[in-house]
């Protein structure tokens, strides 16, 4: 289907006339309607973003879309304002985000991405009525499920949004730190999210701090990240606050590089597509260091536009931050293998969560396999993982544990019945005893007697919680 129309309606309010040009598209000329193909974004540079009011009028970047075809770019962002929680999209709001949606499908054919953020013009920042408020946030994203549903061909993630000025989660009753045990916090922040999930089932959720992270969603593949204030001081402007305390570190200013080395590993172990921009506050820089940083933390999409001290990098992103065809495309439809040959964390059935390492690098598709030997790819990568099974704590389950440096085994055979000194989460040091007999690699148990294997061994071990002194402390 040839398509030159849907880039017209991208003006502020303009209508499509007759004769529109079709300069926007990409050099080749058979430009195909993408619906159910997923192709690789061509790039995660982002030149900045559409910000819509409730009623879908344009408040900024009505030049966007074109820009973003135009210019090489391979994703763009669109903020969408809503008005009184529970009161859903608008039907103008949501015909404006259709309009942008069709037209990157079409301008695009598919290698350019744009992904969505919500929040109210009124922030949500506020925990009591936690209960009535998810309700109202699931009335919301239920009233926009199917026009992005329709569209996750070009959709690869969404941020998860809703709380907090500009749907950062910060502000209010959001501040400091949050363990898991206020019961509205945890109320409000799972109903955002799992709503979410529920709603886009295996999309990724980016959430913007580990806190929340940490507390509430350490080990599901589906939750990602976003760091909006990217090489902004030590703690990147408060995203690794050292006194945003979380279930797995202390709120008492010490845990900037704990809550650091917790996102490396995670988002490495998850294979997380993650995303972020630089804020006022970051320095003129080496594009060679933003894009050395940017890989370390497998943030696959950054915002080239502003501020000024990064809008020189531009053409380095472009050619230098990859994305694999895989990320993002869980929705459905054709992809290719991830090119690193390390593990990620998957599953033996796509209605399974992801809980065993596999390996994707001679594999197609949504596949992986075990181990590098094996004749087969008879697994999935994390992105087709959408249950929930198994429970926590089942035999074999691999899901809290490190990414292994070689082939892993099925649990079983394993090390021999010594006790060592272990922990309970592999960002903690070893500080209680275990029995390894019995376990997989790297998993041990409490007594002989445990039926799972729920601790690590000490070579998994890697944080530095507990303080010295805690209770039952065996080091």
């Amino acid at each position: 289907m040839i398509v030159a129309r849907s880039l017209c309606m991208l003006s502020l309010g303009a209508a499509c006339v007759a004769g529109c040009s079709s300069a926007a598209h990409l050099p080749n000329e058979d430009v195909v309607e993408s619906q159910g193909l997923t192709v690789a974004a061509r790039n995660g540079a982002q030149p900045g973003g559409i910000e819509l009011d409730a009623n879908g009028n344009y408040v900024a970047g009505d030049d966007r879309v074109n820009y973003t075809l135009n210019n090489g770019y391979g994703i763009i962002r669109v903020y969408a304002v809503l008005g009184n929680p529970g009161d859903g999209a608008s039907s103008g709001l949501q015909a404006r985000l259709g309009q942008i949606f069709q037209a990157i499908r079409d301008g695009g054919r598919g290698s350019v991405k744009v992904f969505v953020r919500f929040y109210y013009a009124t922030p949500l920042t506020w925990k009591s009525g936690s209960a009535d408020s998810a309700s109202r946030i699931r009335r919301d994203i239920g009233s926009v499920q199917g026009l992005i549903n329709g569209y996750r061909d070009v959709i690869p993630f969404l941020q998860a949004g809703f709380l907090g000025p500009w749907g950062e989660w910060w502000g209010g009753d959001l501040e400091g730190s949050d363990y898991g045990t206020d019961s509205d916090l945890r109320t409000l922040k799972t109903g955002v999210v799992d709503a979410l999930k529920a709603a886009f089932p295996g999309m990724p959720i980016q959430m913007r701090y580990p806190r929340d992270i940490a507390t509430y969603y350490a080990n599901d593949a589906q939750i990602a990240f976003h760091d909006d204030a990217i090489l902004a001081g030590s703690d990147d402007q408060g995203t690794f606050y050292g006194w945003k305390g979380s279930a797995l570190w202390p709120g008492d200013g010490s845990s900037t590089q704990q809550q650091r080395d917790f996102m490396k590993s995670r988002s490495a172990r998850l294979a997380s597509l993650n995303a972020g921009e630089a804020s006022e506050e970051t320095p003129s820089l080496d594009c060679g260091t933003l894009l050395n940083y940017l890989a370390t933390y497998n943030i696959r999409v950054f915002n080239t536009d502003w501020p000024s001290t990064v809008s020189a990098c531009a053409g380095t992103v472009k050619s230098g931050l990859t994305w694999p065809a895989t990320a993002g495309t869980s929705g459905g439809g054709t992809t290719t293998p991830p090119t690193t040959s390390g593990a990620v964390l998957g599953c033996w059935a796509t209605d399974q969560r992801p809980w065993q390492y596999c390996y994707p690098s001679s594999c197609g598709g949504d596949r992986c396999q075990r181990t590098l030997a094996d004749s087969s790819c008879n697994m999935y990568i994390p992105s087709s993982c959408h249950g929930t099974w198994p429970p926590a704590g089942y035999s074999g389950d691999e899901s809290t544990g490190p990414a292994p440096t070689t082939p892993s085994t099925p649990s079983g055979g394993g090390p021999t019945s010594q006790t060592v000194l272990g922990c309970w989460a592999p960002d903690q040091r070893p500080w209680q005893h275990c029995i390894v007999s019995g376990c997989a690699s790297g998993r041990c148990k409490r007594a002989s007697s445990d039926a799972s294997c729920s601790m690590y061994q000490p070579s998994a071990c890697l944080g530095s919680w507990p303080p010295a002194g805690y209770p039952g402390e065996e080091f």
